[in-house]
């Protein structure tokens, strides 16, 4: 610990001795203010101007209001003469204090100084209102994306013919069935659309088609050309680069034809009962006949089998 402290008042360094014992359950002694400073301040009392001569402290702001202020040069040298400034005891007699702060704050008075009167913060201006309103802001507005207009026809890509916006196929768009009258406790099925919604970026009409859409009757065609090409439970999109399997009865049935759809209808049921493994088929090649579905399908399948050289159960 160090055995000199600065005052507070006078700003100099003294020993620990030099200042007053603490009081109470404190331990000590108090070191903001010397006991010379102390004595000074309850000898002269109340009068500032005194306790700053006597302690040796130069007040900046009356040297500042004394300067500003033209003096006669003869008044200034009476002035002089009849000042009268007591010696003090000590070693630094020619210190002068300029934190002003702190001896306000230990005396409890302000120091005598010029009156500044505070400015005033800026006012914001607002914009008036004219022929231009809005006016533009100082920020750049961000681009907005133009707004997407669909066209009234568009060219089919397979066939290059200009159709009408009807004539193309439509993604599901959210909507919902209505409710059913008979059972209102089913649950509303969401519509499923022309098309799937993962074609749609590549057959339909849309902002995110890069390429020329495909007509319905273009789509139609493809569809009856692939019962002869590729199996019948793998019917799909007709993109090269798209390999979806369309729902049969959602996305397939409504494309084709009256024959189409009686010839795509019974190659699913052959399909199916060729893949299954609990369905039975009779024994004599010739016949065909499968049983073995619920009772209802199984009692007329039986009953067909009747006529084949091999009955089954």
């Amino acid at each position: 610990m160090s055995t000199r402290h600065t005052c507070a008042v006078c700003n100099r360094r003294r020993p620990i001795d030099h200042y007053p014992l603490s009081s109470g359950d404190q331990e000590g002694r108090l070191l903001g203010t010397c006991v010379e400073c102390l004595d000074v301040t309850f000898m002269l009392g109340d009068n500032r101007q005194q306790q700053l001569n006597a302690l040796g402290i130069v007040d900046v702001r009356l040297e500042t209001q004394s300067r500003a202020t033209p003096v006669d040069p003869a008044e200034e040298q009476t002035n002089a003469e009849n000042v009268v400034v007591p010696r003090r005891s000590g070693r630094h007699m020619d210190d002068k204090l300029t934190d002003l702060d702190n001896l306000e704050t230990i005396l409890g008075e302000s120091a005598p100084g010029p009156e500044f009167t505070p400015i005033p913060a800026p006012s914001k201006k607002r914009k008036r209102r004219g022929e231009d309103y809005p006016l533009q802001s100082s920020k750049a507005r961000k681009g907005t994306t133009p707004k997407y207009i669909q066209p009234k026809e568009a060219t089919c890509r397979i066939c290059l013919e200009d159709k009408a916006v009807s004539e193309y196929p439509k993604a599901a768009n959210g909507q919902r069935e209505k409710k059913d009258a008979i059972r209102p406790w089913l649950p509303q099925r969401l519509l499923p659309g022309e098309i799937p919604q993962s074609c749609a970026k590549h057959l339909a009409i849309s902002r995110w088609n890069k390429q020329r859409p495909v007509c319905k009757e273009c789509i139609g065609n493809s569809l009856a050309a692939s019962l002869d090409l590729k199996p019948v439970e793998s019917l799909g999109c007709l993109d090269e680069n798209c390999d979806a399997t369309w729902d049969s009865t959602d996305h397939v049935a409504p494309y084709l034809s009256t024959e189409d759809t009686r010839r795509y209808s019974e190659l699913l049921l052959k399909t199916f009962t060729a893949t299954n493994k609990k369905i039975k088929h009779c024994l004599n090649k010739e016949c065909g006949v499968a049983a073995g579905w619920i009772p209802l399908v199984k009692a007329i399948h039986n009953s067909n089998a009747m006529r084949a050289k091999y009955v089954f159960a």
